[in-house]
């Protein structure tokens, strides 16, 4: 209605604004952007710029934009840093676990001459034999050589075994050799990258380097997170509403799943379950939609006993979770309200479109 609500501060040069007074345009016009403090102090800016009309706005606009960014940036680059430290560890964790199997390796294949003597010495061996004593031809001086056995198998069985073992030594050992180079590789690459990252100074740089390695990105989509954090029920025009299971649920659904322009119900001044409308761009909902949503708000809720209720509505980009709060609490920057009087036929129409129950009573005839 162009009517001013609020006026900060309450005298601007050249004239006055009052609350409640009707809102006219500055005759003189404004640049379309706001100046940094930098500009503001240059001997350029004009009598007529931004900080001339709005003594307040370049204040304003350094410390919650410039500083909101400076902000976003650290904890970007925090987010970063402990995605590729946490790689690293597990890259170092696997190089440890590779050469432990790597010495094991070599303890097999040092294995390799009891093989060949128990092969030419099978007729001194008996089944149960739980060793027997060899003459060790390949030391100088050919000492006497033990070499253990396993009393369950036949002396054959025994040879075959150690010699079985010795060829997966080997196999192992190019295996783990080439796993090892590998993994190096990559502990190298996440170091520069730890170090490149400490020196980035823009967003831009940062964004990608906070995505997982290709692999072990979790693949999510709407359809995975329906069957584990909301209920679908589906409105008179066919349209889906999704409503939270639990507190943890809750923070789900509205955090991470929908939309920054899909719509917000929440009973006010009551606990009960979040529920988000899909919208499409420039979709507009209808008034039964609307009223199907709030009614599931209100029956979802410590209020569904109420005869009339008060149902917040918004978009989901203006739901914001406070830190510290406790799974579900959110708070609301702006929102409308819906005086909601509950309709047990209409209730009762939406209850049974819930789609996961459909799917499970079709299952069980």
């Amino acid at each position: 209605e162009q009517i001013i609500l609020q006026v900060y501060p309450p005298t601007h040069r050249g004239r006055v604004l009052q609350r409640g007074e009707p809102y006219e345009l500055h005759p003189n016009p404004l640049p379309s952007n706001p100046p940094t403090e930098q500009q503001s102090m240059t001997s350029e800016s004009s009598p007529e710029d931004w900080n001339h009309h709005f003594p307040m706005h370049a204040v304003l606009y350094q410390k919650y934009v410039i500083e909101a960014e400076a902000k976003r940036l650290q904890r970007m680059r925090q987010l970063a840093l402990k995605q590729k430290r946490t790689q690293l560890k597990k890259a170092q964790r696997l190089i440890q676990n590779l050469e432990r199997d790597w010495r094991r390796c070599e303890a097999t294949l040092e294995r390799e001459r009891d093989a060949e003597l128990l092969k030419h010495n099978l007729h001194q061996v008996q089944r149960g034999d739980g060793e027997v004593v060899v003459t060790d031809y390949y030391e100088e001086g050919m000492p006497e050589r033990i070499i253990a056995l396993n009393p369950v198998l036949s002396p054959k069985e025994n040879v075959e075994k150690l010699f079985h073992r010795i060829r997966r030594a080997r196999r192992g050992m190019e295996a783990i050799m080439q796993r090892i180079e590998r993994v190096e590789s990559e502990i190298s690459q996440l170091q520069e990258t730890i170090e490149a990252i400490q020196q980035l100074n823009t967003l831009e740089e940062l964004l990608p380097l906070t995505q997982l390695p290709q692999g072990q990105q979790k693949q999510t989509s709407r359809s995975q997170d329906r069957r584990s954090c909301y209920r679908e029920y589906t409105s008179l025009d066919g349209k889906p509403i999704w409503v939270g299971r639990t507190n943890r649920d809750n923070d789900e659904l509205t955090l991470r799943v929908a939309k920054g322009n899909d719509l917000w119900l929440h009973v006010r001044g009551w606990s009960g379950s979040h529920v988000v409308i899909p919208q499409q761009r420039k979709e507009s909902p209808s008034s039964d939609l609307l009223i199907d949503a709030a009614t599931l708000a209100a029956h979802f809720s410590r209020a569904r006993k109420q005869t009339h209720i008060d149902v917040m509505l918004t978009n989901v980009k203006y739901v914001r979770k406070p830190k510290g709060a406790l799974p579900g609490q959110v708070t609301v920057t702006q929102d409308r309200n819906i005086a909601l009087r509950l309709e047990p036929n209409r209730l009762t129409r939406l209850l049974q479109t819930d789609k996961k129950k459909a799917l499970q009573e079709k299952k069980g005839d």
